[in-house]
């Protein structure tokens, strides 16, 4: 709809309903984003001062993932493996144990991990670090093995290593870098 002005031009008529509707949306978004800042700042002084735990702001959390991630988080907050029980998701719980297991340099908890995937890297990377090639043995996967054998070998210059490896290539390769 529009109107003639004295000059014959076509102005629009502006719905004000609509201006007022959508100036009344972005106010409740900045009013939701403000409360959600007041609601971190409360959580993080809770947090400071000992109030409030991280285990009951997970708890309190709907979503299962959200949660999940929310004890993962939490874990690496506090420095605590106990929030990795917490999480139900296996993925999430498999990958809580695992940085614990590299951080704390302990294949004890490689033991608590479920998917064969992520507990054959955790063995891994404990015998990487090590040095030591007998975990190595311990890994199912054989992409992981052989790469285990391998980095071990080249570290300690032991050729006898690469005769453990499946992969040609990489069997290969050991003898190559260790000649």
């Amino acid at each position: 709809m529009s109107v003639l002005n004295k000059n014959s031009l076509r102005i629009p008529i502006v719905n004000h309903c609509n201006g007022l509707r959508m100036s009344e949306n972005r106010i409740f978004i900045l009013w939701i984003v403000y409360m959600g800042f007041i609601v971190l700042v409360l959580l993080f002084i809770g947090l400071m001062s000992g109030f409030i735990e991280l285990s009951d702001i997970c708890e309190a959390t709907i979503l299962k993932d959200a949660k999940d991630y929310c004890y993962f988080l939490s874990s690496k907050i506090k420095n605590d493996i106990g929030y990795c029980r917490a999480i139900e998701n296996e993925f999430y719980r498999d990958e809580c144990y695992l940085s614990f297991a590299k951080l704390m340099n302990n294949l004890s908890i490689c033991n608590l991990i479920q998917m064969r995937l992520k507990k054959d890297e955790c063995y891994r990377d404990i015998a990487i670090t090590n040095g030591d090639y007998r975990i190595c043995k311990e890994i199912g996967y054989y992409l992981y093995r052989d790469f285990c054998y391998f980095r071990i070998a080249i570290r300690d210059n032991n050729s006898e290593l690469c005769h453990n490896i499946l992969d040609e290539n990489l069997k290969k390769r050991c003898h190559e870098e260790l000649s």
